[in-house]
Order: structure tokens, then C-alpha cells, then sequence
């Protein structure tokens, strides 16, 4: 007599395996699209954020003496989103460290309460 035809187990079956392969190619394409949408936002957030602080810079570069008055500096600083901005004059590869009074900042007052 001839032996019942055994059913394969579930995991074993051509269609578990199917399902695994197109489960494993979805997250692995949903792992391709996310990783640089992250990459990108983060770019993008961080070249804002340089943006604010260039053009919080831009006013100490008009002023003549190199200072603006203190309104103005909390309405900078709070603009950009950041507590100071320091500007260094741009230098040739070749030239000296810059000197201590070439830099020039804005800073928010420190408050104790922070």
C-alpha cells in the first residue's frame, strides 16, 4: 500500500517563502527611499540654520564700528534661533593665524535663570 502524500510545513512551502523574499525587498527598498530623505532633511535643516546665522552677520559687517546696539542683537540672535554668532575674517591658506581682535560676535546676554 502506498504511503498518504505528506503536506509540506508552513514555513516550508513555496508561497512562505514567497511572502518572506517580497517581505525582505520591501523594507530593503523602504531602507533605500528613508535613509537619504533623513540625509537630505537634515542638509537642508543645517543650511538654514548656517543661513540665520550668516545673515545675523551681515549686520555686523554694515555697521561701521563693528557693534550694533543691544535691541537689535537680541532681534538677530532670537531670528537665528541661537544664543551667539562669532565672525572671522576670512584668511589665505597661507597666511598667519588671525589675530584675537579680528574676530567679531554677537552674544545674548547670559541670564542665571538658564
Amino acid at each position: 500500500m502506498s504511503k498518504p502524500l505528506r503536506t509540506p510545513s508552513p514555513i516550508r512551502s513555496l508561497s512562505a517563502r514567497l511572502l518572506l523574499l517580497t517581505m525582505a525587498f520591501v523594507l530593503l527598498g523602504e531602507i533605500l527611499i528613508y535613509v537619504p530623505s533623513i540625509s537630505r532633511f537634515r542638509k537642508v535643516y543645517l543650511e538654514e540654520r548656517i543661513a540665520s546665522g550668516h545673515l545675523a552677520t551681515l549686520s555686523l559687517e554694515a555697521s561701521a564700528e563693528g557693534q550694533v546696539d543691544g535691541d537689535l542683537e537680541s532681534e538677530l540672535l532670537s531670528h537665528a534661533g541661537v544664543i551667539s554668532v562669532t565672525l572671522h575674517a576670512p584668511r589665505h591658506p597661507d597666511a598667519r593665524p588671525p589675530a584675537a581682535g579680528r574676530a567679531r560676535s554677537i552674544c545674548a546676554p547670559q541670564h542665571p535663570g538658564r
